[in-house]
């Protein structure tokens, strides 16, 4: 009768055991999908601060409150709540737009997807849909701060984000809908101020020695140069605009490049429901909205760089799609349509 009740004992021992593990892991598992709030300051959010509008839920996720930064020492991230109630409401607008266009395209036989990267950034629980030519280097800037790979925003090169941000944690494909409670954000840019820029940094007069794309240069000018030169074959180093978008009008845009992938293949806003939408031409507010939303610490901020191709300044934009035919830019529009719609852009700048 003892040793029955000795294993009776050591039984239940091992089920509390066993419990007590379970209870650590699903609370763990809880911790790692639980809403992404921000952590107690002494200054608080009143609930009149934020617009009842803003809290609202849409199709298409929704705007979640930030807190208001005090004035004082900011480093130049203070919002007033009317930039705040702007900013909210044009997520609003901005998201509204985006589910009817997309639902539009769903109807209309488009298929969507998402062959873009997304950062995680578990210190601050939110991820971002690094799109090349929109602000991208100065995001992974701020990113490689938050994440512990440099002391400050203004220390690093542009090149270096680039180089080493491999090391910065990326998401899987199947991985992109297993965090539904980190805050999801991505920024969009003027399809045809992007393709520009592409163009400028990547194809038009680049160093020789820089390898990026330069065998989609050399089999540009292969196809469409008449009596290319050998430098040219070998090099690549000179394709003329004209060139490039020829090349973007007869290619496959499923094909392109990252640079110049049309963005709702690349982040995929119709499979995903981003928290916030923001747009290149606003990034000045709009980075110190995000910036507060995940709770960055003061002394980071997004750095405005100076414009190296000037793309989307509206004399260099005309200099360049003024050499276009008309058929040209309508071939464009058709390839970058659904940018223009989705994001809310006008035709042609």
């Amino acid at each position: 009768m003892a040793a029955v009740l000795k294993k009776i004992a050591s039984l239940i021992m091992c089920l509390l055991v066993c419990f007590m593990v379970w209870q650590a892991y699903r609370e763990d598992l809880q911790g790692q999908f639980k809403p992404n709030v921000p952590p107690y300051r002494k200054h608080q959010v009143k609930e009149g601060d934020v617009s009842s509008k803003s809290r609202k839920q849409n199709d298409h996720g929704d705007i979640k409150p930030i807190e208001r930064k005090i004035t004082g020492n900011q480093s130049g991230r203070t919002l007033t709540d009317s930039e705040i109630k702007r900013i909210e409401d044009e997520q609003v607008r901005r998201k509204s737009l985006l589910a009817k266009v997309c639902d539009e395209a769903k109807r209309n036989g488009a298929v969507f997807r998402s062959v873009g990267e997304f950062i995680i950034v578990r210190e601050k629980r939110f991820l971002y849909c690094n799109t090349p030519k929109v602000g991208s280097t100065s995001w992974m800037r701020v990113i490689f701060v938050l994440t512990g790979r440099a002391k400050s925003v203004q220390e690093l090169l542009e090149t270096l984000a680039h180089v080493h941000g491999h090391r910065v944690p990326r998401l899987r494909r199947d991985e992109k809908y297993h965090y539904p409670s980190y805050f999801l954000f991505m920024f969009a840019r003027h399809p045809f101020a992007r393709l520009l820029s592409a163009y400028r940094s990547k194809f038009e007069n680049v160093d020789a020695r820089n390898r990026c794309l330069k065998h989609k240069r050399i089999e540009i000018i292969k196809r469409y140069r008449k009596n290319p030169t050998n430098h040219s074959l070998e090099a690549g180093d000179d394709v003329t605009w004209e060139e490039f978008v020829r090349s973007v009008i007869d290619d496959n845009p499923k094909s392109f490049n990252q640079h110049y992938l049309p963005q709702y293949l690349y982040c995929g806003p119709c499979l995903f429901p981003f928290d916030f939408i923001g747009k290149l031409e606003d990034v000045a507010k709009e980075s110190k909205y995000v910036l507060n939303r995940v709770n960055a610490p003061d002394d980071i901020v997004y750095p405005l760089q100076p414009k190296k191709t000037n793309s989307s300044n509206l004399e260099t934009l005309h200099s360049y799609f003024s050499r276009l035919t008309k058929d040209q830019m309508e071939n464009l529009y058709k390839i970058y349509e659904l940018d223009f719609k989705l994001f809310g852009y006008k035709y042609p700048y």
